[in-house]
């Protein structure tokens, strides 16, 4: 009986001991590796998501929406270029410069979906002033945009679906006219180039 006791005992702390330090770290491994598989599914799926929105356009596709040049300026001739960066997908732009009386304003019109989600990173929609100038995030049309006047530069841009970057800019003193060749962008359907 005086056996059966100590067999007893023994079995039973051997059942209710504590996991030994290497019983841990597998449990420990196996609920990290849960984990992973959990976020690397919950990625994947964004991804998926993603890819739906995402789509390639060429810097041709957007220099057909560069704006004419405004009464008594000359155009410059428009350039672009499209391109795929690794960590950021496909990007394109185009430029188009206007001069008149060796003043001078640029429109670009920029695709960089993956680089425009990086919050604040292309257009930050803050507002600031200092010694230098002020600049905030508004809204035009119905998109966001950010206006900047610093020193001497004025600036206006237009955030399209977080993909695209409509952005004219010039010498502060011809503001207005940097916000008529804003108006004679075709946002809309700027817009409609990012849907299938």
């Amino acid at each position: 009986m005086w056996r059966f006791m100590v067999m007893a005992t023994i079995l039973f702390m051997a059942c209710s001991s504590e996991p030994t330090p290497e019983e841990k770290a597998e449990k420990a491994a196996e609920e990290m590796e849960e984990k992973l598989e959990s976020l690397a599914s919950a990625f994947k799926e964004k991804a998926e998501e993603e890819k739906k929105v995402v789509k390639e356009l060429s810097y041709k596709q957007l220099m057909e929406f560069l704006p004419k040049a405004p009464s008594g300026w000359q155009a410059e001739k428009p350039k672009g270029a499209t391109m795929k960066i690794p960590a950021f997908g496909s990007y394109a732009q185009t430029q188009q410069s206007f001069k008149k009386n060796g003043k001078e304003i640029q429109v670009q019109i920029v695709y960089a979906p993956e680089l425009m989600r990086v919050p604040g990173l292309y257009l930050p929609m803050v507002e600031y002033e200092n010694e230098e100038g002020w600049g905030r995030g508004t809204t035009y049309k119905g998109y966001k945009a950010f206006e900047e006047e610093k020193g001497n530069r004025y600036t206006f841009a237009v955030l399209i679906k977080d993909h695209i970057a409509v952005v004219v800019a010039g010498d502060k003193d011809e503001k207005e006219t940097i916000k008529e060749i804003v108006d004679e962008i075709d946002l809309d359907n700027l817009e409609d180039l990012l849907e299938d």
